[in-house]
């Protein structure tokens, strides 16, 4: 798995977030590059990907299909990923739609990875939640927001094992006990 980092260099500007106590999870099929993603929520010409998020990228990390986790803004910041949750929440989406096809295994153990880690980062006790699960938390209706096609239930319980277990070993070594090939530089 590579975790790669494509902070956009857009003239968006974000807010300081304050607060986080939430894990937002999120289906996005707009780009299959972390580059054009970035690109295509700067793009704020009407019903643009951009158009509804103000030309800025509405999440702090994005799983692609292969599992690679990248992380398009720093976490100091608020995204406009899911509007009640916005100044107090982690967004995290992935490359796949899954309101038709479940989250790959490799895709899926990388959302797992990243939500627990973030969780221990946090204290362990943040809410994890998919963005239409709530009311208010978008501004459409009739969104479906990640998707039924992964059980929420099932991977928020994976993520509270995963948490414990992060917890007693080093990141690093959770990673290669789940078949994960670490690469740097």
């Amino acid at each position: 798995m590579d975790v790669w980092n494509c902070c956009p260099l857009t003239k968006a500007t974000y807010k300081e977030r304050k607060l986080t106590n939430t894990i937002v999870l999120h289906r996005c099929t707009v780009a299959k590059t972390p580059g054009d993603l970035v690109k295509a929520f700067a793009d704020t010409t009407k019903f643009a990907a951009g158009f509804y998020t103000g030309g800025k990228t509405p999440y702090h990390f994005w799983i692609q299909e292969n599992g690679q986790i990248g992380q398009l803004v720093p976490l100091a910041y608020n995204v406009p990923g899911a509007v009640q949750y916005n100044a107090r929440s982690i967004q995290i989406a992935w490359e796949r739609d899954t309101r038709k096809v479940p989250l790959k295994a490799i895709q899926r153990d990388a959302v797992i990875w990243l939500c627990a880690t973030l969780n221990e980062a946090f204290g362990g006790n943040l809410k994890i939640v998919g963005h239409t699960e709530e009311a208010a938390a978008s501004t459409d209706p009739n969104k479906v927001c990640p998707g039924n096609k992964t059980s929420l239930t099932r991977l928020r319980q994976d993520i509270v094992a995963s948490t414990d277990d992060i917890h007693v070993l080093n990141p690093y070594t959770w990673l290669k006990n789940h078949g994960f090939e670490i690469k740097y530089g």
